[in-house]
């Protein structure tokens, strides 16, 4: 929704929409976690640091270079 929208809308409107989107967030929050229950995925394996350090360790190494001096 563009902001004007949301600013001309009725508080009672705005507020019923908020609550349809949250129930629809929640909803799909709990078919997540069923999935990675029924899945087995562990959310640990899955952090922001454990996947950025797998993916340094999956990089190649760029060599150094020297500039020679003039």
């Amino acid at each position: 929704m563009q902001y004007d929208t949301i600013m001309n809308l009725d508080f009672y409107i705005f507020e019923n929409i908020l609550e349809h989107y949250t129930a629809i967030l929640e909803e799909r929050k709990k078919a997540e976690e069923e999935e990675e229950k029924k899945h087995g995925i562990d959310e640990k394996k899955y952090t922001p640091q454990n996947m950025m350090s797998q993916a340094q360790k999956s990089m190649p190494k760029i060599p150094s270079l020297t500039i020679p001096k003039l």
